[in-house]
């Protein structure tokens, strides 16, 4: 059993600091709003915490994406939320970074799909984190962006026990 908000707080933390040591000129407000009544959810806190750091890291990528291009009134900032829906914990990750163009949307989650320059990401990072979301925790990840606006990735789990712990 695993204390959701505090796995988003050290993977917030951990994203966090490893993008101050690659970009220290950019400054991001992350907005953090915690549900205190999330219940206990049953996962592998190592995986889903590695779904966790694959999305906060392209969000950390998208603000500062956008903050290069200088636009006089942005300020980029991150927001965390989590809830405790009836049978569900939800995670609510989103950013005001570049957006994902419409035409990318569909393949976000394929593997070795990336919108980043060659060399900068494998595509890796989203294929994992919903095959770890999905897959091995019957639960659901899904995706709303607008271009040049924002993305905000919302992860569902079940507050139930995860589908590969029963298995042998």
């Amino acid at each position: 059993m695993t204390d959701i908000n505090l796995l988003l707080k050290e993977y917030l933390l951990l994203s966090k600091k490893n993008f101050e040591e690659k970009y220290p000129e950019t400054s991001i407000e992350i907005d953090v709003d915690l549900d205190p009544g999330l219940r206990p959810a049953n996962i592998i806190s190592q995986d889903i915490g590695r779904s966790l750091i694959n999305i906060l890291d392209n969000a950390f990528y998208a603000v500062n994406q956008r903050q290069q291009q200088n636009p006089a009134d942005y300020r980029p900032c991150i927001s965390i939320k989590s809830q405790q829906l009836e049978n569900l914990v939800e995670i609510v990750i989103k950013d005001n970074g570049l957006g994902i163009p419409r035409e990318n949307r569909e393949r976000l989650f394929h593997p070795f799909f990336t919108t980043k320059p060659t060399g900068t990401g494998t595509g890796l990072g989203l294929s994992i984190a919903y095959d770890i979301v999905v897959q091995e925790h019957s639960g659901e990840i899904k995706v709303v962006s607008q271009e040049g606006e924002f993305t905000e990735f919302i992860i569902h789990l079940p507050s139930g026990a995860s589908k590969s712990e029963g298995q042998s």
